[in-house]
């Protein structure tokens, strides 16, 4: 019914030729990626800590990647590794994404015996 219609609907239904008045018309398009937007995956590993649990909440990695999603170029990536104990014991950091370990740093504890 064209009474029921917005004045933007009428306006279309008379003009069709019209750039306005195509199909899609004031929708957005897809997100367009920027130089600035980064794209991170953070991966949480079942039973880290090795206590038959599926408890996923020790951090096991965090890569980036440049974009809107996963497809882009590795801009850093980072891992963490845990000891026996389920304590993380390093963390490995390759800052530029070529494949190769940056930086690592070795965390240490200590611990009194009772």
């Amino acid at each position: 019914m064209l009474s029921s219609a917005s004045a933007t609907d009428r306006r279309c239904l008379a003009e069709r030729t019209q750039p306005e008045c195509r199909p899609g018309h004031g929708r957005p398009g897809p997100p367009r990626a920027t130089d600035d937007d980064r794209y991170s995956v953070y991966s949480y590993s079942p039973n880290a800590d090795n206590d038959c649990h599926d408890d996923r909440t020790q951090q096991t990695a965090k890569t980036v990647h440049e974009g809107l999603n996963d497809s882009g170029d590795l801009v850093e990536s980072t891992t963490y590794p845990y000891n026996r104990q389920g304590r993380m014991s390093q963390t490995l950091v390759d800052e530029d994404g070529d494949g190769e370990q940056d930086t690592k740093c070795t965390l240490t504890s200590s611990v009194r015996q009772a």
